[in-house]
């Protein structure tokens, strides 16, 4: 599924497979799903209309995406002046193959952060567009330029008082996306243990007929929380109970054949799950439910009240250069991303902090938009919580209220007398404490997980104690898949001159903390590249 549009000798020549074409007065819209609405103005349009929408006027091509990203778009110009602007990264990258200039600062961004920021990618000659973004392509003067066209700002809606009226609100929202599943098909869910995913399958309840619904769950062992939840919640809402998809030290190697490439090293190796289910099953029959997004909408980052702190992406780049990884020029070209991505961000808007807005305008469209967009290679995707007016009823919902993700807990507790407090919960606010996780728990978590990173350390990742709270054991995997490879994948990136000494001596050494591993799989995920 991908589309590309070649701007040529003042001509456009535009290809697309599996996707479908709305044809107005004026513009050309490519789309998977739902079909388009129509708006009067070309603005309301693209943001109301998921795609991508290419307008002619008389001295240029514009290119709108939609606020979500939902086809990626990458532009790239070889020496010969012919622009090329796709959704498949390979094909960009084969337009500048003999041109191929690596960018130091896209590389960075990809290695701290997990993707590059702004129009940023791995390649000079590549850039990709952001949400909510047009690139315009002129038509005698060979200039190409990307703008945003929305901030994302939303005004707080004052009427919704109480949390009892704010999750009426958002309730007839949710329920409106998820009526369209009473149109025949049959669908699949990735079921967890954490509340999107509940929801979602509350939700799913009221409108799809149990047997047109096939559910599954991956995880490193069948006794995990993860998957004993997700059968209580299955069980509960009347579904059979979820496949269980056991992820092994080969799923992470066999992704390393395609998903650096099909991502361009923005998705690394250590998120490659849900590829590794769609790739084990004959899946093409069904059409899959995506949750990505709706921690954006249900306020997984919303806090309050409202807070004008520095984005701590700039921490984390702070510690980077501290440490002597980079030099000041690509900690330069870095800091310029991220104030490019919060040049856009209206501190009066509905969006509790700068961090909020990154998270809901770059790191889900990066990261859980593009997974989306992939997954559609190897089965039909759709995504309810992907929606334009379900998004502005989020962000005008009052903090108060959307922060932490009340909201879920609330409509699941008074809307389908589903009592969070009943069932465990293992998502990523189980540290958060009070329901999510009793003190007790949150002490042996904390304790097993250092007395493992130990034990992994000592045996060379042969001896571990069973962590029944852990949905995957990459840190393990890590040490009998790719510890052997690792200073073959830091030698690759120090020939590009991407990692200096420095760099190759702190990511030679493994890690006692689980969340550097990442870092380490996101170097393999590049080196791929390489």
């Amino acid at each position: 599924m991908e589309i590309d549009i070649v701007i040529e000798n003042n001509t456009c020549i535009t290809s697309f497979s599996s996707l479908e074409c709305y044809e107005n007065d004026g513009f050309h819209h490519y789309f998977q799903g739902k079909k388009p609405e129509k708006f009067d103005k070309i603005l309301e349009f693209v943001k109301n209309n998921n795609g991508v929408t290419l307008v002619e006027n008389e001295n240029e091509y514009l290119v709108y995406n939609d606020p979500f990203k939902t086809i990626p778009l990458y532009v790239s110009k070889n020496k010969d002046g012919r622009v090329h602007l796709s959704s498949n990264f390979k094909s960009s990258e084969n337009n500048i193959t003999k041109e191929r200039d690596w960018d130091l600062a896209g590389l960075w961004e990809v290695i701290i952060y997990g993707s590059s920021l702004w129009t940023r990618t791995i390649y000079k000659n590549v850039l990709k567009l952001p949400s909510a973004s047009c690139v315009s392509f002129h038509k005698t003067k060979n200039e190409v330029k990307i703008e945003k066209y929305w901030n994302f700002s939303v005004d707080e809606d004052r009427s919704l008082d109480s949390i009892e009226k704010s999750a009426e609100l958002l309730f007839e929202k949710l329920d409106e996306e998820f009526a369209r599943f009473q149109d025949p098909g049959h669908y699949l869910l990735g079921l967890s243990g954490g509340m999107d995913s509940r929801l979602t399958l509350a939700f799913l309840s009221r409108h799809l007929e149990q047997e047109r619904l096939e559910l599954f769950t991956y995880g490193y062992d069948e006794k995990i929380l993860e998957y004993v939840y997700a059968c209580q919640v299955a069980d509960r809402l009347g579904f059979d109970k979820p496949r269980f998809h056991q992820l092994k030290g080969e799923s992470y190697v066999r992704a390393l054949t395609d998903l650096p490439l099909e991502s361009g090293g923005q998705i690394g190796i250590q998120h490659c799950h849900i590829f590794d289910f769609l790739k084990s099953f004959p899946v093409h029959a069904k059409t899959l439910i995506s949750t990505n997004y709706s921690d954006a909408i249900l306020g997984w980052a919303a806090r309050y009240p409202k807070t004008d702190s520095r984005s701590s992406l700039f921490a984390v780049l702070d510690q980077t250069y501290a440490a002597g990884l980079i030099d000041q020029e690509i900690r330069e070209a870095i800091s310029s991303d991220i104030n490019q991505v919060l040049k856009n961000h209206d501190p009066q808007s509905n969006i509790s902090s700068s961090d909020e807005y990154v998270y809901i305008t770059e790191k889900n469209q990066n990261f859980h938009m593009l997974l989306t967009f992939l997954y559609a290679r190897y089965c039909p995707v759709s995504a309810p919580f992907v929606s334009f007016d379900l998004l502005k009823t989020a962000l005008s919902i009052p903090l108060l209220f959307r922060q932490k993700k009340q909201l879920a807990d609330f409509i699941l507790k008074n809307y389908f007398d589903f009592d969070p407090e009943k069932l465990g919960n293992i998502s990523s606010r189980f540290q958060w404490g009070g329901c999510f996780s009793k003190r007790h728990d949150l002490l042996y978590f904390k304790a097993l997980n250092r007395v493992n990173s130990s034990l992994r350390c000592l045996t060379q990742g042969r001896v571990e104690i069973f962590n029944k709270y852990q949905t995957e054991n990459q840190e393990s995997v890590y040490y009998r898949n790719f510890k052997s490879t690792i200073d073959t994948a830091l030698e690759k990136l120090a020939s590009i001159g991407v990692l200096n000494e420095t760099a190759c001596a702190a990511y030679g050494k493994v890690p006692l903390r689980s969340r550097d591993f990442a870092t380490l799989y996101q170097i393999l995920t590049l080196s791929g590249l390489v």
